[in-house]
Order: structure tokens, then sequence, then C-alpha cells
């Protein structure tokens, strides 16, 4: 009997430890990447929200299309303002994460006959929140936000000419976007991305062109940023459209990420309104391509996102 009590002992003690590694296991799968440090060890996320987008994929050529894939991002599982609840898709895909954080969904496509087309519907429950969690940034963090970049060329002439003109100002990160606002013309979708040395020589560009431009001068005086990637969202729709997709910039105060976005004319408001898909970074592992900014596939197909 005592041999058969210690037996059943050990057996519910390995499932409760079973358990216990599915659950870290599953938490890890969400939240895989905690490089800030949330100030609070609940952080408030009360806006909970459903979002779909889609894409149509054809097989352009006159074969059968046998292991095509695409890739696709999904909203970024953890941020100050965001949390990725769950996320499901009409075909089955591979996960795949980089190391700051970004997450791309890999769908292998099956056998495709000659033009034929297949759709592909991404539901993901996301909670928001209105303002901003507290988040301390590690000392590697405050390196790579005060560093130059690709478009963010804090050496270039202009950048460095504009950035003195907030020496002085008390508020520098609501200057410079005030003067980005004043001072740089939005043009419309632009496929090629310039930077902010060209924005601020030509005083004008995309929503892209704004991110670099507000990253590079804030970086110039040393305030850690980072540029965003994601989609736009009016607070009563739920479908994500490919006119949505829009770059804007984040500051770090000391405390907190602070939302900049000088194009849409948002600044530290409308947080439930940005849906972040992707941190912009040099860090990024096999980064995709800036043309198609959300998704990468295979030349073979046509994709369009529904």
């Amino acid at each position: 009997m005592r041999s058969c009590s210690l037996t059943k002992r050990l057996l519910i003690s390995a499932l409760i430890l079973s358990s216990l590694v599915v659950g870290i296991t599953a938490v890890l799968f969400l939240y895989p990447f905690n490089t800030s440090i949330f100030e609070n060890n609940n952080p408030v996320y009360p806006i909970k929200k459903q979002i779909r987008y889609g894409f149509t994929v054809t097989n352009t050529t006159k074969d059968v299309l046998e292991g095509a894939k695409f890739v696709a991002f999904s909203p970024l599982p953890l941020t100050s303002t965001q949390k990725l609840l769950s996320i499901t898709a009409s075909h089955g895909y591979n996960v795949v994460e980089d190391k700051i954080g970004n997450r791309k969904l890999e769908f292998d496509l099956p056998a495709l006959a000659p033009y034929a087309s297949k759709n592909i519907v991404i539901t993901a429950d996301v909670a928001l929140a209105e303002k901003p969690n507290a988040q301390r940034l590690s000392q590697k963090e405050v390196s790579d936000y005060t560093s130059p970049e690709k478009f963010i060329e804090l050496d270039s002439p202009v950048v460095s000419k504009v950035a003195k003109q907030f020496n002085n100002t008390e508020d520098k990160a609501q200057s410079i976007y005030q003067w980005l606002v004043q001072n740089v013309d939005y043009i419309g979708y632009v496929a090629k991305d310039r930077g902010a040395a060209y924005a601020l020589e030509h005083k004008k560009g995309d929503c892209t062109e704004y991110m670099y431009s507000f990253v590079a001068l804030t970086r110039s005086h040393n305030i850690p940023s980072r540029s965003m990637a994601g989609f736009w969202l009016e607070e009563k729709s739920n479908v994500l459209r490919a006119a949505g997709y829009h770059n804007w910039a984040e500051y770090h105060d000391g405390n907190q990420w602070i939302l900049a976005d000088p194009q849409r004319r948002s600044f530290d408001d409308k947080y439930q309104n940005y849906i972040a898909f992707r941190h912009i970074s040099e860090q990024e592992d096999n980064p995709m391509g800036n043309t198609q900014r959300f998704l990468a596939y295979d030349s073979r197909l046509r994709i369009r996102m529904n």
C-alpha cells in the first residue's frame, strides 16, 4: 500500500510539473520577448478588439505550383500599449520570431493549379491601452535606440543642422514633432524609402520619412526612439486594409514609450487606433523588403490584401 501511495504521489507530482511546463511554454509562445521591464507587474490593457486581415494568393503561371509560400506579419505580441491575446488563420502556418520581438507567420501553400487562387484569413484578438504602460529600458536598449541606422543618418550635415535648432528647447521631443508638422509636406505614399536626411533637406515625404526624421532628430539629442510599422484602424472598424498600412515613431521619456506621428498629427494620443506589427530595425533577423512592408512571397505568386 505504501509503495502504491508513493507511486500515486510521484505521478501526481509529475502531472503538476508537466502542467506547469505547458503553461510556461504557452506564455512564452505568446510573449517570448521581454527586453523592456514593465514598471507595473500587471500592465493594463482595457480595450479588447478582434481584428481581421486576409490575402488572396494567385498562381500567375501556367503550371501547377508546388511548395509555394508567403510570409505575413502578426501583430506584435507585447508592447506598452498592445497585447496579443490569440491569433488564428484559415490555413496552417509556422511562427517565426526574431530577437527584437517581431513575429511572422509562414504559410506553406498546397499545390495551386494554373492561375488558381486561394484566400487566407487571419483573425487576431488584441488588448489595447489608452495610455502606455511604464517600462524601463536596459542599457543595451538605450544604446540601440540612440544609434544611427539605415535611413536614420545621425552623421548627416542636414540632420545635424536641423537638430541644433532644439539644443536649448526644454521639451525636445514635442518641439521636434511640431517642427516636422509645420515644415515637412506630406506627398502621399512613396514606394521607395529615402530616409531622414532626404526628408529634412527637401522638406517632403510620406509617413515613413516623417517617422525616420523624428527618430533621427530625437536620437541626435540622445533620446531613445524607434521606428514602428503597422496599421491605423478607425475605432469602429476591425478589418485591416492595405491602405491603412502606416509608419510612426515612438520615443522613450525615461518612463514609457510615447507615440509621435507627425504625418497624422498625433502626439501622445489615439493609442487605441494604432495596431503595431513591426519594430523596424537593422537588428531584425532576415527583415522583409521595404516594398512589401507587411508580407513577402514567392515571385510566382500574386498577393492581394483583401
